[in-house]
């Protein structure tokens, strides 16, 4: 799973979100049976996932890429020697998309998906040229495995682009809870 959240001028640290905890706990998921999976993070957001999740500092499931990682290409080349060993891909957002579909022409043996959590060309917070590769990016690497958050988001995938897109299953993890008193 491969995140790229871009630090913005004077950001100290990163606030943890939903998305970035759907994807952890998809990735900590498949760890948990038997996948060797790992997260490709930024290297300043480090920090925060390891206080967020203090199961990573026992095992090695953060792949750290530079701060200086600003674009597509970038983000590429500072995956592209970690990519042999990996059997699969997947984006997380439209940014990373392109990405895997480079490092896929490099070695095509590796599957893709793209994780979807939002209709990302829909964002309002977005210039045109980003809506752009945000609507191309469900498209961009042929035969990539489409998968979304919910049914609502897979139809309008499904219906704006004709393309194929499967549902994830809703999960909790219930050990995470402890029982209530009686």
């Amino acid at each position: 799973f491969i995140l790229n959240p871009t630090r913005k001028v004077g950001q100290p640290t990163l606030a943890m979100h939903g998305g970035w905890i759907s994807i952890f706990n998809q990735a900590w998921g498949l760890r948990q049976r038997g996948v060797c999976s790992m997260v490709a993070i930024s290297a300043w957001t480090r920090a925060a996932f390891e206080a967020n999740f203090p199961q990573l500092k026992t095992m090695e499931f953060l792949l750290t890429y530079p701060d200086e990682v600003r674009n597509p290409v970038d983000l590429a080349a500072a995956l592209y020697p970690h990519a042999p060993v990996f059997d699969f891909l997947v984006a997380t957002l439209f940014t990373t998309v392109e990405s895997i579909g480079y490092l896929h022409t490099c070695y095509p043996h590796i599957h893709t998906g793209y994780f979807i959590q939002d209709y990302e060309a829909d964002f309002d917070n977005i210039d045109e040229e980003q809506r752009r590769r945000a609507y191309e990016s469900y498209e961009h690497v042929p035969g990539m495995i489409l998968f979304a958050k919910t049914e609502w988001l897979r139809m309008k995938v499904v219906n704006n682009h004709n393309v194929t897109v499967q549902k994830v299953l809703p999960s909790l993890d219930l050990s995470a809870f402890q029982k209530a008193l009686a």
